[in-house]
């Protein structure tokens, strides 16, 4: 089991197609190729049965926190495939991710029985998942493209297309049964930087008139189930 604590700023852009392709052409001489340039992301995000932790991201508070389960596998994952268990907190723009990778049946067993304590990082997750009830609640997969900053190792610069939910089949295999989160073709650009951003990043950004966004995937995917099966009715009512 490996552990592993990430915390940095993080901020979100949703860009359409073509806006995405002027900024990457005026960006692409300051970046190079993350270690995983490119990547297939699928997450279970986990919640009570009250949906307390996504609601109050829907409610943009100054601070929230998100559990989910995480593999970069292909669709044949096994008992024995390494995943990621998360804790994300966020306090206005400042994320911490806590995380641990270790293979999918001891993750599961975690989700049921919270009793693992063979590091700080497990007795945190154990007890977020207990407090909260957490189970799988919502599916979301999309395709990534990540970069870093050639002069600065602390910017790391993501492109996620093809985002797409459901919120039955809660399996981390990408199966049918998915719907798009975007009406039209966009693009979720995500800067997450340690310190202030480079000059010319600022640039590109000012010229092109690009601002972030407060912007969550899930509570995105359930907003959209909602309305599907009720119409203008909340999440809490419609499930």
């Amino acid at each position: 089991m490996k552990q592993q604590t990430i915390q940095r700023v993080e901020k979100k852009y949703v860009l359409s197609t073509a806006v995405y392709e002027t900024i990457f052409t005026q960006i692409a001489p300051y970046l190079m190729k993350d270690i995983y340039p490119t990547s297939h992301i699928y997450n279970l995000y986990l919640d009570g049965d009250d949906y307390h932790m996504i609601t109050t991201s829907m409610q943009k508070p100054l601070y929230k926190e998100k559990l989910r389960l995480r593999s970069y596998a292909p669709m044949s994952l096994k008992d024995n495939s390494m995943v990621f268990l998360e804790i994300k907190k966020k306090y206005r723009q400042t994320v911490c991710k806590r995380r641990l990778e270790l293979p999918l049946q001891e993750a599961m067993y975690m989700l049921e029985r919270h009793d693992r304590k063979d590091s700080q990082i497990a007795r945190e997750l154990c007890y977020a998942l207990a407090f909260h009830a957490a189970l799988p609640k919502v599916y979301i997969a999309y395709d990534r493209c990540s970069y870093v900053g050639k002069q600065e190792p602390g910017l790391r610069i993501t492109f996620d297309k093809h985002i797409r939910g459901r919120m039955h089949k809660l399996n981390l295999q990408d199966e049918e049964g998915t719907f798009p989160l975007f009406e039209k073709d966009q693009v979720l650009m995500e800067i997450k930087a340690c310190g202030s951003y480079p000059f010319w990043l600022v640039e590109a950004l000012s010229k092109l008139q690009i601002y972030p966004t407060s912007f969550s995937k899930v509570a995105n995917i359930v907003m959209k189930e909602a309305k599907q099966k009720g119409g203008r009715q909340t999440c809490l009512q419609a499930f």
